[in-house]
């Protein structure tokens, strides 16, 4: 196994949701560390990877074999994740009802 994709398994365990920069600040050598090693990385669990903007095309359909793809960005990129049926969309209203259920909705107050 590459050197950087045994160093992420130390950091990231099965079942770990992830998130990274969006469009052009998306970390590439991490990125494509990750989906070429996932098997070993998710250690026989899955993945969650929150996707947004995307400018490259290192997520792929068969990536959901391991990886679970949820976002608000099904364009560019990410179309392909979306045709495929792999990318589950979140909404504002969808958002907005987790953060009530998580008590996070408190930031939210004044806001209209």
């Amino acid at each position: 196994m590459h050197d950087l994709a045994s160093r992420l398994q130390t950091l990231i365990r099965p079942g770990d949701h992830l998130w990274w920069g969006q469009a052009t600040a998306e970390p590439l050598t991490l990125t494509r560390a990750l989906v070429a090693h996932r098997h070993a990385i998710a250690r026989g669990g899955r993945l969650g990877v929150f996707v947004g903007i995307g400018q490259s095309d290192t997520l792929q359909p068969e990536h959901a074999d391991v990886i679970d793809f949820f976002g608000y960005a099904a364009s560019g990129p990410h179309r392909r994740l979306a045709s495929a049926g792999v990318l589950a969309g979140l909404t504002l209203a969808r958002a907005l009802d987790q953060s009530v259920a998580t008590g996070q909705a408190q930031q939210l107050r004044g806001f209209k």
